[in-house]
């Protein structure tokens, strides 16, 4: 029988042997958007030179268990010391930077077929890490986005849980706003190599561990586009089309109204091919969907 910590999980089921549960307080999936201050910033597309984005990538303090139920309960706290940790780089496999090993799978698993039941000896590794927010951050909303985690993990913000994630090959992500304090900020990641989900990753490949791809932090404003769907349709003649966007914008406790959208396409030249104008004023909801097009 597999143990979990309770400052884990303390719930009927354990997350990552659990195939109903994808995630616990992750975000919705969503378009891969960036947000600019100005028209000119985002026309440069330069990600990293935008205000609202702040990178976490680089050395991280790290230590492998042989197993979940090994994990100390106060590692997941801001004072806990792990100067004598090892450093490990971000993004990056563990086992690419001399922690457990890489498990080439062509027929078969690296542990007995059991779905969704992963073995009790389960390689589970801490990162931790410490950030401070610009000024100009405060009275906004706070996101963490992990583009890949390999392949189940639990968050910890300031020593508090923000939630849970699974699959190894698409990104999570959390809001972080309530957790986030003056100063400087502690975030834990606990990963676990093997999950329920293991058994759909298990194609001819390499089995790795860890955080694979870019873990950052995005501003918003408390009112922000928090999805869009472009459709774009061409004439048979291929020599017009039209576009259609769906914009769906949330306000996070906000009741601020007058709120306003719109849509530009810019050919690859620069040049402005579309714009609409007037903008489209957006109806004070929870969350509201409205469609531009041309």
């Amino acid at each position: 029988m597999t143990t979990c910590p309770n400052f884990l999980y303390s719930g009927p089921d354990i997350p990552w042997m659990n195939p109903e549960c994808v995630g616990i307080n992750t975000l919705p999936p969503r378009t891969h958007l960036y947000g600019y201050p100005s028209e000119t910033k985002a026309l440069n597309a330069e990600p990293l030179d935008s205000p609202w984005h702040l990178g976490l990538d680089g050395n991280w303090s790290f230590r492998l268990y042989q197993k979940p139920a090994d994990l100390e309960q106060g590692s997941i706290q801001p004072d806990w010391k792990d100067s004598g940790w090892d450093c490990i780089k971000v993004p990056g496999n563990w086992t690419m930077q001399g922690h457990d090993f890489p498990h080439y799978t062509n027929v078969q698993m690296p542990f007995p077929h059991q779905p969704p039941k992963v073995p009790e000896e389960n390689p589970t590794g801490v990162y931790r890490t410490r950030f401070a927010l610009p000024d100009y951050w405060k009275e906004r909303r706070t996101v963490i986005h992990f583009g890949g985690v390999e392949s189940a993990f639990f968050l910890f913000c300031n020593g508090n849980q923000v939630g849970f994630g699974k699959d190894s090959r698409t990104p999570v992500e959390f809001d972080l706003t309530p957790w986030i304090v003056a100063g400087e900020n502690q975030l834990t990641v606990v990963v676990i190599r093997w999950s329920d989900g293991s058994f759909l990753e298990d194609q001819d490949h390499w089995w790795m561990a860890g955080l694979h791809r870019s873990v950052y932090l995005r501003s918003t404003a408390m009112t922000y586009l928090e999805d869009m769907f472009p459709r774009g349709e061409l004439n048979q003649g291929l020599d017009a089309g039209s576009l259609e966007v769906e914009a769906r914008v949330s306000f996070a406790g906000t009741t601020e109204a007058g709120w306003k959208v719109g849509i530009q396409l810019i050919d690859p030249d620069g040049n402005r091919v579309f714009s609409s104008m007037p903008l489209e004023e957006i109806p004070l909801a929870e969350q509201t969907r409205i469609n531009l097009g041309h």
